[in-house]
């Protein structure tokens, strides 16, 4: 009986712990750091933590911008053909993927996705 006590209590003091622990971590998380000439040093460096998701955040927008720029290419009009045969024309291959080609090269474009 003595021991489940002192089991419970261990259990219990452990949990208060790491229930402080993630109160910690969330204030630190959102860049609300303890003085850190007092406090105890950290295995992990929250400020760089902080840092690198702003840039991952930043690098996600600039690469949507580029897709979205890669995305209009195609509405950007083509000047006309002096030959029927190289008008550019576009179409949408088997995977679904806007493309643009030379009306002459479409029957063996059709023919490689096709073969797909």
């Amino acid at each position: 009986d003595v021991e489940e006590k002192i089991e419970e209590v261990n259990a219990l003091d452990s949990r208060q712990r790491l229930e402080e622990k993630a109160l910690l971590y969330e204030k630190m998380t959102k860049g609300d750091f303890p003085d850190e000439e007092t406090g105890e040093p950290y295995l992990v460096d929250f400020a760089q933590k902080i840092i690198d998701k702003r840039k991952e955040v930043q690098d996600l927008c600039e690469k949507k911008t580029v897709e979205n720029a890669e995305d209009n290419v195609s509405d950007i009009p083509v000047p006309a053909a002096q030959d029927p045969s190289e008008e550019w024309v576009d179409y949408v291959d088997t995977l679904g993927r806007s493309r643009r080609c030379m009306k002459k090269d479409l029957p063996e474009l059709f023919k490689m996705d096709r073969e797909l």
